[in-house]
């Protein structure tokens, strides 16, 4: 959709790449908005983060009401982001390769933290 291109554009100009491998999008309630944007808008967003060369480990960030934000995580470096996904929040999880949490907390606060975590776990496995 038109609505779904305008978000991917809006995403991928905003992200976040960090040696080795890890890159960072998020999605905000504002830019949902702007974009004419919907719920199924999302879904692919976090592959395109994935499949940019280089990168390993993947974190879409989208806000949600209430003080909550989204995290689709997607994997091709060796860290499970089932795991990651669990210790962030026990109502996480999903699979080695794709996850997925809701996080309680302000967007920037838990781009902040979940981003210093991801680096950290792609920093051990090498």
């Amino acid at each position: 959709s038109e609505s779904g291109v305008k978000l991917l554009t809006s995403m991928l100009a905003n992200r976040r790449t960090y040696e080795p491998g890890l890159s960072i999008g998020g999605c905000t309630m504002e830019q949902m908005k702007e974009a004419g944007a919907k719920k199924a808008d999302l879904e692919g967003l976090v592959d395109a983060l994935l499949y940019i060369e280089g990168i390993g480990l993947a974190c879409l960030f989208v806000e949600l009401p209430n003080k909550r934000v989204k995290l689709s995580l997607r994997s091709r470096c060796g860290v499970d982001v089932a795991a990651f996904a669990k210790s962030m929040d026990a109502c996480g999880g999903g699979h080695v390769k794709a996850a997925g949490v809701t996080m309680k907390g302000g967007f920037m606060d838990v781009v902040d933290h979940a981003s210093g975590e991801l680096l950290q776990r792609i920093l051990e496995v090498g």
